[in-house]
């Protein structure tokens, strides 16, 4: 009996080291599985807690790894961005993700060259957040400082600075400044061109809204039918891939821009007042999203809403009811949207 003592005790502290060294990777395996449980059951409440949980774990363990840092912030981040919660997720940008992957990218190249890029996109994706939350002055710095990194990085010649720039044009849009927002979409034009013939979807659906805010309808929808029709075949696609798994993730994130740019041409033909063609083009959007994100997700609950404005237009009451129960339905189960009005979702919906 003393002898097994002596062989279990070891082994059991063995285990328990072992356990505490690896923390990290088991929280972050365990937080996978269990997320896909509750994203089925569409618990938000405990997915959060779930992925909240498991950053603190990254943060404070021992055997700490930066990577699975950055990673388990990014899963928050996505989560509170699909929640529409960006508040939530512009904190954990300023006070995990930047501080982290600047260390990182210090501490891992001596050139310090491609992880320029790296940092100047985690500013971009930070004006993404500022601008969800309508803070523009916040947002312009941001993706001007993410131009700054590039330009330093290639000695002030960084073909992806249209990225930025196209943002900037988008930025200019919301605050109502067509003259500003045409001249940033310019030069994301004349910056992308330097490589390519034609120019990427993200600056073509620009121009498609900066027409639209013009009044220009007839060319709005001339790029907005273009996106439809061509999308697939412009150059920031990628060839098909020859492995199947690729080839179906592929399919999804065509299927979703397909979605996206259905619901511009759709608000574009209400401006023009084809209300029949853009209630077929939100339908279609729907049932895209409906399929890709479920039922319960925030893209589902834009598309209710669209619905619901247009059958507003079109003074079609019981269409109109049956789209505001929905959307209700909907509402309680996203965790930034339960304790909103309706009338309020027209900020988080914006295209």
């Amino acid at each position: 009996m003393h002898n097994k003592k002596k062989i279990i005790i070891p082994i059991i502290v063995t285990i328990i080291i072992l356990l505490i060294i690896n923390i990290n990777i088991i929280s972050l395996n365990a937080t996978n599985l269990l997320f896909k449980i509750f994203s089925q059951q569409d618990n938000n409440v405990q997915i959060e807690k779930l992925l909240k949980n498991n950053l603190y774990i990254q943060t404070f363990t021992i055997n700490k790894k930066l990577y699975l840092m950055i990673l388990s912030a990014q899963k928050l981040i996505d989560f509170y961005n699909n929640q529409l919660l960006f508040n939530e997720s512009e904190k954990i940008y300023e006070e995990y993700f930047i501080p982290i992957s600047k260390f990182e990218n210090k501490r891992t190249s001596v050139f310090y060259d491609n992880y320029n890029e790296n940092l100047a996109k985690i500013y971009s994706n930070l004006g993404d957040i500022k601008l969800k939350l309508n803070k523009f002055k916040e947002a312009e710095s941001y993706y001007k400082k993410a131009i700054a990194i590039k330009q330093e990085a290639r000695n002030q010649n960084s073909f992806s600075d249209w990225i930025e720039l196209n943002k900037l044009g988008r930025l200019k849009l919301q605050e109502g400044n067509i003259k500003e927002a045409a001249v940033f979409i310019e030069q994301a034009i004349t910056k992308y061109k330097e490589k390519n013939n034609d120019i990427s979807w993200k600056i073509i659906y620009n121009l498609s809204q900066l027409y639209k805010q013009k009044g220009e309808y007839k060319r709005a929808e001339q790029y907005a039918e273009y996106l439809l029709l061509n999308s697939p075949s412009l150059p920031d696609f990628v060839p098909i891939p020859d492995n199947n798994k690729l080839k179906t993730e592929y399919i999804i994130e065509i299927s979703k821009l397909n979605s996206y740019f259905k619901q511009n041409l759709a608000e574009i033909y209400i401006e023009e007042n084809k209300l029949e063609e853009a209630l077929k083009l939100l339908k279609q959007s729907l049932i895209i999203n409906h399929y890709i994100y479920g039922e319960n997700s925030s893209y589902t609950i834009c598309n209710h809403y669209k619905l619901y404005n247009l059958y507003s237009i079109k003074n079609d009451k019981p269409q109109k009811e049956k789209e505001y129960l929905e959307i209700n339905n909907i509402k309680s189960k996203i965790i930034g949207t339960k304790d909103l009005r309706i009338e309020q979702l027209s900020e988080v919906c914006k295209i």
